[in-house]
């Protein structure tokens, strides 16, 4: 009777250190801080970024890279615009949208001014904005300096 009573004993105690430390009832659900398990990656570049303004408009090239998990974002619209300085897109415009490729690349050309619209050396910035369904902004700025040939 006194190895009964021992061992009920001890059994109670191995039970009551095997649930002492299992305290979890239910799992985590997801955080809203992340980490995320959807990346979206925006680049923003401008080939040149350095413009000489002479008799004939300059150009630069501007593109825009989307990535979704690492993956070439195709079908998604970027919108350039041009916030400060002179200068425009095609068709006189200073802003446009334009569509990612199935390389996720959305490109756009700029035209700058000639020697005979700028009096001095100046700078056009030109902001890339993905467009979204969120009310987050994912955007760019890319600066191009215009230098004035006498």
């Amino acid at each position: 009777m006194a190895r009964l009573r021992t061992l009920t004993i001890a059994g109670l105690i191995i039970l009551t250190a095997a649930t002492a430390g299992c305290k979890r009832t239910a799992t985590e659900g997801f955080s809203p801080l992340g980490p995320s398990t959807f990346v979206l990656t925006f680049a923003l570049n401008a080939s040149p970024n350095v413009l000489m303004a002479t008799g004939q408009r300059p150009t630069s090239t501007l593109t825009a890279a989307v990535t979704e998990n690492n993956q070439p974002a195709a079908g998604r619209t970027v919108i350039f615009t041009i916030i400060t300085g002179p200068g425009e897109f095609q068709n006189y415009l200073r802003r446009v949208a334009v569509t990612t490729d199935f390389n996720g690349i959305a490109s756009v050309t700029y035209i700058g001014p000639t020697k005979f619209e700028i009096n001095d050396d100046t700078t056009a910035t030109i902001m890339g904005q993905l467009q979204t369904s969120t009310p987050q902004v994912i955007a760019k700025l890319v600066e191009l300096t215009i230098l004035f040939n006498w």
